[in-house]
């Protein structure tokens, strides 16, 4: 019997307690990070920064060369500072919301 084939990856950043401060989910299909959700209380720690890193490799792994990624056109959203920091670029909008893109190294 074959194993399952998912496309879809996700993973959670605890506390040292084990409380959920956060979590990503990305598409291998589609070479997108479609989920990069932290606690409010939990924001400023990190979570947010490996979660995506977490992503980021994954995808690559799976072969892609470039990634991308929606978020909401605020800019006042701390996600596009944090996108950006991790060295995603704003490509422009699409379906009302920001999209961004990431190129291997």
């Amino acid at each position: 019997m074959s194993k399952p084939s998912t496309t879809v990856r996700a993973w959670i950043a605890e506390d040292e307690a084990g409380r959920a401060l956060g979590f990503s989910m990305a598409d291998r299909a589609q070479g997108t990070v479609f989920a990069l959700f932290v606690r409010p209380d939990a924001e400023r720690r990190g979570a947010g920064r490996t979660l995506l890193a977490e992503a980021e490799a994954w995808l690559f792994a799976q072969g892609w060369t470039e990634i991308w990624l929606l978020t909401g056109v605020d800019p006042a959203l701390r996600a596009h500072h944090v996108y950006r920091k991790a060295g995603w670029n704003a490509v422009g909008i699409e379906d009302g919301q920001a999209r961004y893109v990431k190129c291997a190294e």
